[in-house]
């Protein structure tokens, strides 16, 4: 879990990368900003990402719920 303790950090996070996608074959840089939420009363944590890709004007809206289960739930 340490390497992506920014989702159990409420705040708004910026990052960029590279990403190679199937249908183009040079790298484009790209550029991400993550709103996380405080963790609710029952363990659930909202997250948006969005996802702008360098030279682009379209922004790629993900939305995530991360989900606190206690040890020993099994689903």
């Amino acid at each position: 879990m340490s390497t992506h303790s920014f989702i159990f950090t409420p705040s708004l996070w910026l990052g960029e990368g590279k990403i190679t996608l199937s249908m183009v074959e040079e790298e484009l840089n790209f550029f991400t900003r993550w709103n996380v939420s405080h963790k609710d009363p029952y363990g659930i944590i909202e997250c948006t990402q969005e996802i702008q890709i360098k030279g682009l004007s379209d922004m790629m809206l993900n939305q995530f719920i991360f989900l606190m289960f206690p040890q020993g739930l099994l689903l």
